[in-house]
């Protein structure tokens, strides 16, 4: 595995995951938050 898939693995993904929980209960809280969650790539 190398070292672009370890990053996406290990550290991309979870805190992708993780923000669009806070911006789930985010728009809970306050609808004008909103639930989608930008694009994300590596170059």
């Amino acid at each position: 595995m190398n070292h672009k898939n370890e990053f996406k693995l290990y550290s991309l993904a979870p805190a992708i995951r993780r923000r669009g929980i806070i911006k789930k209960q985010s728009h809970n809280i306050d609808p004008e938050f909103k639930t989608k969650m930008p694009e994300i790539r590596l170059k």
